[in-house]
């Protein structure tokens, strides 16, 4: 090596930067555009994380709406019939559980029943002069989107009749679909016969005077859908088995 030679060199060892090329224009934009890609698929990929979770909890509110609409109206529907038979004064036999006092609607989307509200053995009809009384006539239906309840009514026979409350939240849900479905049993107590039918159609042999149990089950579908965002929806089913059976003698 020649002595010019061993100084230049020396005099870049002693001199870093001059050995730092740094970046071309070309290399610059190719960096810019990986960058861009990468940070394109975060943000689709924090997008969609973020759509995810806002659907899972549009679908957890409706979901839990629906089932505290749903456990109100199997509970109460399961009292069908109940009778304080003991209270002083009550009737002979069971008013609450005459043919009159379970009614479905055409459509099967709304249900009248009866059941000893105030415990006292008898029906009680709402005095609308008195805020206090009792009311005996329950009943739920689907009226334009929302589940309303019965809060008084003495007619059993017309969903028209009475004042209702609305259950379900307008804001919340639109309930696209409510229907009842009864399902019976008759069973003829004394020779422990049966018919997957009401007791108008009691088993075959059965004769006058002997002792018939109507069993009844009441199955409830509801669908709803997200106020606003149609697209979330939810359906629940529901059997509720009306605790308190018909108990009939055949004429």
């Amino acid at each position: 090596m020649t002595l010019n030679a061993t100084i230049a060199t020396a005099r870049i060892a002693r001199n870093p930067i001059a050995n730092n090329r740094g970046f071309t224009l070309i290399e610059l934009m190719i960096g810019a555009v990986v960058s861009l890609v990468v940070m394109t698929g975060v943000a689709n990929v924090f997008v969609g994380t973020v759509k995810s979770s806002s659907d899972t909890l549009k679908s957890s509110k409706l979901n839990q709406d629906m089932q505290a609409i749903m456990n109100i109206v199997a509970d109460d529907i399961r009292r069908t019939g109940y009778w304080n038979s003991l209270a002083s004064g009550a009737a002979p036999t069971n008013p609450f559980t005459d043919t009159d006092n379970l009614h479905l609607n055409d459509t099967n989307d709304c249900i009248l029943y009866a059941y000893d509200d105030n415990s006292d053995g008898g029906i009680t009809f709402h005095n609308p002069n008195n805020p206090n009384s009792s009311n005996e006539r329950h009943g739920f239906k689907l009226d334009e989107g929302d589940i309303k309840m019965r809060s008084s009514g003495e007619n059993m026979n017309d969903c028209n009749n009475g004042n209702w409350i609305r259950l379900s939240d307008q804001y919340t849900e639109e309930i696209t679909e409510l229907t009842f479905t009864p399902s019976f049993q008759c069973i003829n107590r004394d020779d422990d016969t049966s018919v997957p039918t009401d007791c108008s159609s009691p088993p075959a042999g059965t004769t006058s005077g002997e002792t018939l149990v109507e069993v009844r089950h009441i199955r409830i579908s509801m669908t709803g859908t997200l106020t606003g965002d149609n697209t979330v929806t939810k359906k629940l089913e529901s059997s509720v088995r009306i605790r308190n059976d018909r108990i009939l003698t055949q004429p």
